[in-house]
C-alpha cells in the first residue's frame, strides 16, 4: 500500500503514523514537504522535496489564498514526476 503524508514543515504531527507505517511489510511512505533540513529521517519514509512558486509581496488580500495554491501547483507537479 502506498501512502503519502504533505506538510510544509515535516514530520510535524504526522511522524509517528509515517513511522509505524514505514516499519509494515509492504508499504510505501512518502512525505512531501518543502522542509530541506536534513536532521529527521524516519526509517522507511522517504522524503520529496517541493518548492512553491512565489507571487510576490503585493496581492493583498490574495496572498494566502495564491499560496496555498502555489503549495498545491508544487504538490501535484511533484506527483506527476
Amino acid at each position: 500500500m502506498r501512502f503519502l503524508f504533505i506538510h510544509p514543515n515535516c514530520p510535524a504531527q504526522f511522524r509517528h503514523l509515517a513511522a509505524f507505517l514505514g516499519k509494515r511489510k509492504g508499504c510505501q511512505v512518502i512525505f512531501a514537504t518543502v522542509n530541506p533540513r536534513p536532521e529527521w529521517s524516519i526509517h522507511g519514509v522517504k522524503k520529496a522535496l517541493y518548492q512553491p512558486k512565489k507571487f510576490g509581496e503585493k496581492n493583498g488580500f490574495l496572498r494566502p489564498l495564491l499560496d496555498e495554491a502555489a503549495h498545491g501547483q508544487a504538490v501535484l507537479s511533484l506527483c506527476l514526476e
